[in-house]
């Protein structure tokens, strides 16, 4: 997998975020609207080539602001919720030596009493584990209302600290089209791909990759990669993070889609403080730090974005906050 090339200038990203909530017109042509649209399906943290799962994860604790992000064991606050659970069939074992990262896994937004959940999978929960390259149909993604999962003491709930998109909006219901037409594949287009993508879609962008976010604040994943996945994974010349990261089926979506924005305050789910102020201490950050100090040498600029990984807790950069409509 190659390492991710350098990113746009500092000053274009940091327009993009003073100009956040405000959706620009499809002929915008301005440095800022190809950073936006860039990133909204780049990948929060690039994994360098071959690394292992246990180092990205590693990685990605101390690059990601963990104060965004809350583990839980019930829905106590409302907003939107990432869970995991083990995989349903008869010959799933193997993935499960991935530790939590190929888990199934599904959103779920909660407002006042009601809970509904967004969860990409085969048609009538069939089992795919049998033939894991089998394409068959996907079934319904959302399900209102929706029953929360009762174990949660082994793999709890990731709470998401930011501004969404009602299920109902126009831009969510859009991406909800977009996957249910799409077959389901538990490599090229599974559940974990699709959970990233939709989350992206409710947030703007804002959260990417939450599905390997789970697994670095709540999940697990072994110290070594397991052999007969390696092996599996050279036979079908994929790696671990393509089956994780749902930055394909974004980008597929821009291709005849409008990108989602950032929710505005008054149009978000959930209200939250503007993450400008936190992008600009970011940037002071990035800008005095080296790539050469990240493990692996991992790249740690994003396509769309400048984000480096100067000390835990760092903040991901939210200067994508504006996308564009596509011309």
């Amino acid at each position: 997998m190659p390492d991710c090339t350098a990113a746009p200038s500092t000053v274009a990203s940091l327009n993009v975020v003073q100009e956040s909530g405000k959706r620009r017109s499809a002929d915008a042509s301005s440095e800022g609207a190809v950073i936006a649209l860039n990133a909204f399906a780049e990948p929060i943290l690039q994994p360098s080539m071959g690394q292992s799962m246990s180092s990205y994860i590693q990685q990605l604790q101390s690059f990601i602001d963990v104060t965004r992000f809350e583990r839980k064991s019930t829905m106590s606050e409302d907003g939107l919720y990432i869970h995991k659970r083990n995989i349903r069939g008869d010959h799933g074992k193997m993935l499960e030596h991935a530790g939590t990262a190929l888990q199934h896994t599904l959103i779920y937004v909660k407002t006042a009493d009601k809970v509904v959940a967004m969860d990409y999978g085969p048609q009538g929960s069939a089992d795919v584990t049998e033939n894991l390259l089998d394409s068959v149909p996907c079934g319904p993604v959302l399900h209102d209302p929706a029953e929360p999962e009762q174990d949660t003491q082994s793999l709890p709930y990731l709470y998401l600290r930011a501004p969404f998109h009602p299920v109902d909006s126009p831009a969510v219901q859009e991406a909800i089209s977009f996957v249910e037409g799409r077959r389901y594949n538990a490599l090229l287009n599974n559940c974990i791909q699709n959970t990233d993508f939709l989350v992206r879609a409710l947030t703007g962008g804002a959260v990417r990759n939450a599905p390997l976010i789970f697994d670095a604040l709540c999940g697990h994943v072994p110290p070594q990669d397991n052999p007969m996945l390696l092996m599996f994974m050279l036979m079908t010349r994929m790696s671990w993070f393509d089956v994780c990261d749902g930055g394909k089926v974004a980008a597929m979506f821009l291709k005849d889609n409008a990108c989602p924005t950032i929710p505005d305050a008054d149009t978000a789910q959930v209200q939250h403080t503007s993450l400008q102020a936190d992008s600009l201490q970011h940037t002071e950050k990035a800008q005095k730090h080296s790539p050469q100090d990240t493990p692996e040498g991992a790249c740690q600029e994003d396509n769309g974005l400048k984000e480096s990984c100067v000390s835990k807790g760092v903040k991901e950069s939210t200067a994508q906050s504006q996308c564009r409509s596509k011309a």
